[in-house]
């Protein structure tokens, strides 16, 4: 294989790109599960951080590969480490919709409830996109259901949201009609259901002071 036969030659496994990338980061971006265990068996830095605090088990993550993320783990990779824009590894395989990475994650430890600077959490960001599977697995591992990002908007608001009413950030983009009707015509009615039986709050307001009604 190239990558032993590099390493025998004497490559750094901790060589980096302009960006600070090292080829740890690489092999879990691509899957690379046995590239992954060959540089970390050569001194490969599992927790080395890119310019943007990136590590490669966010890259992993980011690209739903479940053999590195469990390569990297058994080497001692920081399952709730954030990068600098506050998301971990957890967050980034949520937002891509990877549910068995993000299965994988939480079986070994990752915190569900850590947000990132926005305030967001794992579980607002599957609610946003609509990701129901993704919700559920987090509801069923912990997440709090009340969590509200900075803006003061809850899972329970932003399911109570048509997809097409809201935006990656999770603005509302049509105040017509009653959010909940909307859901349960459109069969958001099972999560909300879970929502609520997780506790969350149907009174809480957003920083505009809307409850998800």
């Amino acid at each position: 294989e190239v990558m032993s036969e590099l390493l025998r030659a004497g490559a750094d496994p901790n060589g980096r790109t302009r960006n600070g990338q090292t080829p740890l980061m690489f092999a879990a971006m691509s899957g690379q599960a046995t590239a992954v265990s060959a540089l970390i068996k050569a001194g490969a830095r599992v927790n080395e951080r890119s310019l943007t605090g990136q590590t490669a088990l966010m890259y992993a993550a980011w690209k739903g590969r479940v053999r590195a993320i469990f390569a990297l783990h058994s080497a001692g990779a920081n399952l709730n480490e954030a990068a600098d824009d506050g998301q971990t590894a957890l967050i980034r395989a949520v937002r891509e919709g990877h549910v068995e990475a993000a299965r994988a994650l939480l079986k070994r430890g990752a915190d569900p409830n850590l947000s990132d600077r926005q305030g967001w959490s794992p579980l607002l960001y599957a609610t946003a996109a609509g990701q129901g599977q993704l919700a559920m697995l987090l509801l069923e591992k912990g997440a709090d259901a009340n969590a509200a990002g900075l803006d003061g908007r809850t899972p329970l608001m932003l399911a109570a949201l048509l997809p097409s009413d809201t935006d990656p950030a999770g603005r509302r983009r049509d105040d017509s009609n009653k959010a909940l009707v909307k859901a349960a015509r459109d069969g958001h009615a099972s999560y909300l259901r879970s929502l609520l039986a997780s506790g969350a709050s149907p009174d809480t307001r957003d920083e505009n002071g809307w409850t998800p009604l």
